[in-house]
């Protein structure tokens, strides 16, 4: 069951990259671009390169410089980006996302760019929102360029306080907050996505399948022999998302797992006088997993990801009745010291729409210590979104 359960996951995530590969060669797409005139056309262009790269690149026409300066949006499937002229920076025209469309609007790249940045626009002139290092004599401020020009642009209105100002930190969420509260005293807002932007928490079911690759015990040229265990579990995980700009996110899981399977193996003493024995193994153990770990993103793309990362398990086993049979005679492997394991793992993780395929490896796995075993798990896990958003 385990090779059909890796099988599954590696088959998956092998066949989504595929597609996402294939795709990635030819991701031209038919979008409709409106120029500062009103006026609106239609045209082929590479979305990748517009998103990532913020250039323009059209499959069969060439944009001059002087079309560029006239764009004034670009709509690609249901999103629409925006060409903006940066008033503080060399690189003067950026590709952006409107967060906050308002008397005073707010705007941020996009995702896929993997840029951090804050833009805020009044009146045509839009502004990148700055923290700039400044050394004095050998020591280093950090000068807040970008109050100046929120100050600046929310001057006309008395409740927006110089105070508030100093208090905003250079941060989306920030910077948003106070923009949408001076349009809501003194100007208007029509549309405000900054749901968007804030740490997103989501649950859901998860099974998981182990297997212990135990073939030796603690004396290694003692030992000669194969005991094979495997486990399967069930339980919940938890994920909390950083803010849209954000590479990583973190999970928690916990199982009740169950751990099966054993073998025979044979070893030799010397003391008083050479024997061979031979023994049988079985495990049977139950146990309470709860694993906390941090992931970071690889690859990225609006319908699938993939992440990396590690972190930590806690295992606590409920029951162990594991046992050993030598001869005739069988007797409890478990071990009062074997009952609660701390562990380090790494983990890799393949996300697509309400299900994430993963894989994890346990280092020096605790589970099997009271037979004379303390090795690599390796763990295969699906995972089923049951919150909504």
């Amino acid at each position: 069951m385990k090779s059909l359960f890796a099988i599954l996951v590696i088959s998956t995530i092998l066949g989504s990259l595929h597609l996402e590969a294939q795709t990635g060669k030819d991701n031209f797409k038919d979008v409709v671009i409106a120029n500062k005139d009103q006026s609106t056309f239609r045209a082929w262009i590479d979305v990748d390169q517009l998103l990532k790269k913020a250039q323009l690149t059209s499959r069969d026409s060439v944009f001059r410089r002087s079309a560029l300066a006239n764009i004034y949006s670009i709509q690609v499937d249901s999103s629409i980006y925006f060409f903006k002229s940066i008033r503080n920076r060399k690189d003067s025209i950026a590709i952006l996302s409107r967060a906050i469309e308002g008397k005073v609007s707010v705007y941020t790249p996009p995702l896929e760019s993997g840029l951090e940045a804050v833009f805020v626009e009044k009146d045509g002139l839009i502004y990148e929102m700055l923290q700039k290092v400044v050394e004095v004599k050998g020591k280093k401020f950090y000068k807040n360029e970008f109050r100046g020009f929120l100050q600046v642009f929310f001057s006309d209105c008395q409740t927006i306080t110089k105070e508030m100002v100093d208090k905003v930190l250079i941060s989306e969420l920030s910077i948003m907050k106070i923009v949408s509260q001076y349009n809501k005293s003194c100007g208007w807002e029509k549309a405000n996505r900054v749901i968007r932007y804030k740490s997103k928490f989501q649950f859901g079911l998860q099974i998981e399948g182990e297997h212990y690759n135990s073939t030796k015990g603690i004396y290694a040229n003692y030992f000669v022999g194969d005991r094979p265990a495997s486990g399967f579990g069930l339980g919940l995980y938890a994920r909390l998302d950083f803010a849209r700009k954000k590479t990583a996110f973190l999970i928690s899981e916990l199982t009740f797992n169950h751990i099966s399977g054993g073998g025979d193996i044979t070893y030799y003493v010397t003391d008083p006088k050479y024997q061979i024995f031979t023994e049988h193994h079985d495990f049977n153990i139950q146990e309470l997993r709860n694993s906390y770990s941090a992931y970071f993103y690889i690859a990225r793309s609006k319908k699938s990801s993939l992440a990396a990362g590690g972190g930590i398990m806690f295992q606590y086993q409920l029951e162990n009745n594991s046992t050993v049979t030598d001869g005739n005679v069988t007797t409890s492997s478990a071990k009062s010291g074997d009952s609660f394991g701390l562990s380090p793992i790494a983990n890799v993780l393949f996300n697509m729409n309400r299900i994430g395929l993963g894989y994890q490896m346990v280092l020096l796995a605790t589970q099997l210590k009271g037979a004379e075993a303390q090795h690599i798990e390796n763990k295969f896990f699906l995972q089923v979104k049951l919150s909504k958003k």
